[in-house]
């Protein structure tokens, strides 16, 4: 049977037959638990922070930074409070302090994680081999879509993975409406590299669902000569000269007063770029960015929107794709917190009214897709957050 072409992941039992699920539906229907699993983490991924720590996923930053920061932060600035007499300090007055304290952990303090792997404008220990996943729930979209097997031997079905293009003989048009018991995940299409780099904290948006650590208005951008230095450590050293799909998220990635410079270093050295954006900068901004991106990532944010210039951005990047480059995807991520999933509903209908984001390009691929994106708690990122029943049925069913 023919599947959406929006639904990238392809599921498999035991028996090498799939399926095919959104991330978003992965994550709303709780199937994303692999501990013990053999996965491609590592060796196929990276994910850069916010500080430049380097770790084998985003999963294994969130605990590894909970242990060393978060915890440990929360009870400094009780601390500080009293020694200032100042219980009013805003964030930005913390600041200090909070350089202060990440400055102070060291390679030697992520010891306990096996999945820390250096920090940029340091020796990187770069990874060569597929990992066995630690973790109870793999926490992040970046991560979910990493090739993994539930054992070592099962990783034979990861045609795509294994085969690049040559994979993929087996279609969408293959997929079947359900599977048993899911044993292997990957990819339709093949991704040998990729990085998940949280360019900065900075952000224009202070949305309620968003972790207080990442996100703020005042912070200092990573210097330009250490990201470029990164970059080509990442292309030639762990890459080998291979194509790495760069996904840049943040707080607002293109905030980053060097976004452009960075984005048209990598293009100029054939590496493949997607942005995860708010999509609140200027139509000037991005006419001058579309060149040097191959996707984008739209998240629509209901607290924040300006919903005028989400659709006129959005609209330049579809004549982009449609008048210049066929291999442009854009996806619009419309983020649902409880309350919100009607809202998010009425405008995932205006967005499609446009007609253009499920076309079929020249390549024979749909150029983009539109989904409704649960959200997860504050308290624990591995688990949803409370919605209706009607609610949770609309996020799983899309």
């Amino acid at each position: 049977m023919e599947m959406d072409g929006k639904k990238q992941l392809r599921i498999y039992d035991k028996t090498g037959k799939y399926t095919v699920l959104s991330t978003d539906e992965v994550i709303a229907n709780e199937l994303n638990h692999w501990k013990g699993w053999y996965c491609s983490a590592g060796m196929r991924n990276l994910y850069i922070d916010y500080d430049g720590n380097i770790f084998t996923c985003n999963t294994a930053s969130a605990g590894a930074i909970s242990k060393l920061w978060i915890d440990p932060w929360n009870k400094r600035v009780e601390e500080i409070k009293r020694s200032l007499k100042n219980l009013d300090l805003t964030d930005e007055e913390f600041e200090p302090y909070r350089v202060e304290w990440r400055q102070k952990i060291s390679k030697e303090d992520f010891s306990f994680s096996n999945e820390y792997i250096g920090k940029i404008g340091d020796e990187i220990d770069f990874p060569y081999e597929w990992i066995t996943c630690p973790f109870d729930t793999c926490a992040c979209g970046a991560d979910v879509i990493v090739s993994k097997s539930k054992t070592k031997d099962l990783s034979s079905l990861l045609s795509v993975t294994e085969l690049e293009y040559y994979g993929q003989e087996k279609t969408i048009k293959d997929a079947v409406e359900s599977v048993g018991d899911c044993v292997a995940v990957e990819m339709n299409f093949p991704i040998p590299y990729q990085v998940l780099w949280d360019l900065t904290r900075r952000c224009n948006y202070n949305c309620s669902y968003c972790w207080p650590y990442v996100h703020n208005n005042y912070e200092k951008f990573l210097p330009i000569d250490i990201i470029l230095d990164t970059c080509e450590r990442l292309i030639y050293e762990w890459a080998n000269t291979s194509e790495i799909r760069f996904n840049f998220g943040g707080g607002e990635p293109t905030l980053h007063p060097n976004f452009i410079d960075i984005i048209k270093y990598l293009k100029d050295n054939d590496q493949w770029i997607l942005v995860t954006t708010n999509g609140s900068r200027s139509p000037k901004f991005w006419n001058e960015a579309l060149p040097y991106i191959n996707s984008i990532n739209m998240s629509a944010h209901f607290e924040s929107i300006d919903k005028k210039r989400f659709l006129e951005n959005l609209i330049i990047m579809l004549d982009y794709h449609d008048l210049v480059d066929d291999d442009h995807w854009i996806e619009v991520k419309l983020m649902c917190p409880p309350g919100k999933v009607k809202e998010a509903i009425e405008f995932k209908k205006e967005i499609e009214s446009i007609g253009r984001l499920h076309i079929i390009g020249a390549n024979k691929r749909v150029k983009g897709a539109c989904s409704l994106v649960p959200i997860r708690q504050i308290e624990n990122s591995g688990e949803l957050t409370q919605y209706s029943e009607e609610e949770i049925c609309q996020l799983q069913n899309q």
